[in-house]
């Protein structure tokens, strides 16, 4: 909702002078973007301002509120296609040693697991940092962890790993 306010607040400074939202016109739409542009955002910025822009006169059309969308001619910045940086095998059996020899130490311990389960897994940080202990379903060789977006899912433990989970 943050973010929501925080786009629509901008979106409000530069069109405080229309006294209606229906009143807006694409062209005027075009504009904001390229001054978000002129003000040093990122394509990736601006697309997420899109979006949110896109969203909010989408409701406004649905509601009534105005007959039709000032951006629904605009087409959403393009942004570059990211790839995660992966390790390669050496690089990930380096990280396993050199985890591997803190593991006398609690933190050590932890820090190996959360390794290990990030290359046997593919779970974002985000992910791992916040699963819980009781997510832990060790029968089944599973994590449940909330996502992205606020999605759950259960990821399935390899058995090699699911040694460094015992608890007692």
């Amino acid at each position: 909702m943050d973010q929501y306010g925080y786009v629509l607040g901008r979106l409000l400074e530069q069109f405080s002078q229309e006294r209606e939202v229906s009143s807006i016109q694409t062209k005027a739409m075009r504009q904001h973007f390229a001054s978000l542009m002129d003000d040093g955002l990122q394509t990736t910025t601006v697309a997420i301002h899109y979006r949110v822009i896109q969203a909010f006169f989408n409701w406004l059309l649905t509601e009534g509120y105005i007959n039709g969308s000032p951006v629904s001619d605009i087409k959403e910045p393009k942004t570059p296609d990211k790839f995660p940086k992966v390790l390669n095998k050496d690089q990930a059996k380096q990280l396993v040693n050199a985890a591997r020899n803190w593991r006398r130490t609690w933190a050590g311990y932890r820090n190996f697991a959360m390794i290990i389960t990030f290359l046997d897994t593919g779970l974002r940080l985000n992910e791992l940092v916040n699963a819980k202990l009781t997510s832990l379903n060790m029968e089944k060789r599973s994590l449940k962890v909330h996502g992205k977006g606020q999605k759950t899912g259960r990821f399935t433990l390899e058995r090699t790993i699911t040694k460094y989970f015992t608890i007692g």
